[in-house]
């Protein structure tokens, strides 16, 4: 009873079925689990099922470990909410929302092949829950050479609750795979200055933008960030807002900027970081921040790109209650446009 429901409101709700706050338990995500197993066999792509809601039900690690596994041989399924049930933030489950991330980063929807536009890369799996489990998901992806690889130059990784352990899978993932990213977002995670030095020393040459705010950097994290804008080719715009960074992480970074300033014959870009967000760290005296935000002004005015944006300090807090608004109204809207009216 349970897959004909789903299949009636795949076929009515354009590939998407919504079972929250239905009882469900572990001996139901087993039945779900062989039907997604199965759904390649299926041959009708158009009938397949792309997105499922299972949040709020009573699903505990062995019935996420099935649904787990039914995602080795199923490449539709690409958007799932587990929230709210038992064990909503274990691995299991956070490893079954990553395989369900690989599926939408290997479509050609996310790719650009359909028409996504940039905005569309950079929420790619964005808000999914993964934590470092799901993080590593993505990491095995990222790590082969191959067609999705080779065309991903934006990824978004933001708001998943991703530590160090996943920090690093990514970042090694980066050397291994050679995506050419352009531009990585990873801001409102969990990321220390383990996971930040990794993402540092394997940053992609290709890499304009890295948006690491919000997260738990420190001087030690900010530090490993200085490395790589002292010596990196094309790294322009710098995100370490909101991370616990002091005095000793932003002179680092300061120093770093002024040599590559100085350095005519570094490649890439005159004058390194153009766009710096450095606000939210109130360890940071405000005759640094002044310097930090002169030197990417120089560097921006020298490339044309106009003014650093600077946010004083005073204004900080409400520049972040803002961004915080904003990412919350973003995720609100995803899950309503993703949540269609079961058919039963």
């Amino acid at each position: 009873a349970l897959v004909m429901e789903i299949r009636s409101a795949s076929a009515a709700n354009g590939g998407r079925c919504t079972l929250r706050r239905r009882g469900l338990d572990d001996d139901d995500a087993r039945a779900l689990a062989a039907f997604l197993a199965a759904e390649n066999e299926n041959g009708d792509a158009d009938a397949a099922l792309v997105g499922l809601d299972v949040s709020e039900n009573a699903i505990t690690r062995y019935g996420f470990i099935a649904l787990a596994e039914a995602m080795k041989t199923n490449d539709t399924l690409r958007s799932v909410n587990v929230a709210g049930n038992v064990d909503a933030d274990g691995d299991a489950a956070r490893t079954f929302a990553g395989r369900v991330a690989v599926n939408h980063l290997v479509s050609s929807e996310a790719r650009g092949g359909g028409g996504g536009e940039k905005k569309d890369a950079l929420k790619s799996v964005s808000d999914r829950g993964l934590g470092d489990a799901g993080a590593i998901e993505v990491a095995n992806l990222l790590a082969i050479p191959c067609a999705t690889t080779r065309a991903m130059t934006h990824l978004g990784v933001h708001h998943n609750g991703i530590g160090d352990l996943g920090a690093v899978a990514l970042a090694e993932a980066f050397a291994r795979g050679g995506a050419p990213l352009e531009e990585i977002a990873a801001y409102s995670n969990a990321i220390g200055p383990k996971g930040a030095a990794a993402i540092a020393k394997r940053l992609p040459s290709t890499t304009k933008a890295l948006d690491l705010g919000g997260n738990a950097l420190g001087d030690d994290g900010c530090v490993a960030i200085a490395r790589v804008v002292r010596t990196h080719p094309n790294l322009v715009e710098l995100h370490v807002d909101h991370n616990g960074v002091g005095e000793a992480g932003a002179k680092a970074l300061l120093d770093a900027m002024k040599s590559r300033e100085s350095d005519d014959d570094a490649p890439g870009p005159a004058g390194g970081i153009q766009r710096l967000w450095l606000h939210g760290n109130d360890g940071i005296s405000d005759e640094t921040l002044r310097e930090a935000y002169a030197v990417a002004a120089r560097n921006a005015a020298a490339a044309d790109e106009g003014v650093c944006e600077v946010v004083e300090r005073e204004n900080a807090r409400t520049l972040r209650e803002k961004e915080d608004a904003a990412a919350n109204a973003a995720a609100a809207t995803t899950t309503a446009a993703a949540t269609p009216t079961t058919t039963t």
